[in-house]
């Protein structure tokens, strides 16, 4: 079931306020008013270098089963994926 929000208006000045109100719902704009997003992609380069913050669900979906196939076989294969992560993190 959709949400509704619905109301009754005196006269046109709470009608337009309304109005106002829920057409601040539908901005699409971000705004880092901040200015934390430049702190954010400095962490995210050293962490993860060569990848933006944007493609994280790609990082975890590619680099990290990459890691684990890289380390199957080995006689300690959870211990040899993170270490093929921390080489990986360290790359640049």
């Amino acid at each position: 079931m959709a949400s509704q929000i619905a109301w009754l208006d005196a006269d046109a000045a709470d009608q337009a306020r309304m109005r106002e109100i829920i057409r601040l719902f539908t901005d699409r704009d971000s705004r880092d008013e901040l200015g934390l997003g430049q702190v954010r992609d400095v962490v995210s380069e050293g962490l993860f270098p060569g990848t933006s913050v944007l493609l994280t669900r790609a990082r975890y979906l590619l680099f990290v089963p990459w890691c684990f196939q890289l380390a199957a076989g080995k006689p300690e294969p959870h211990a040899a994926a993170e270490k093929n992560e921390r080489t990986l993190i360290s790359t640049r």
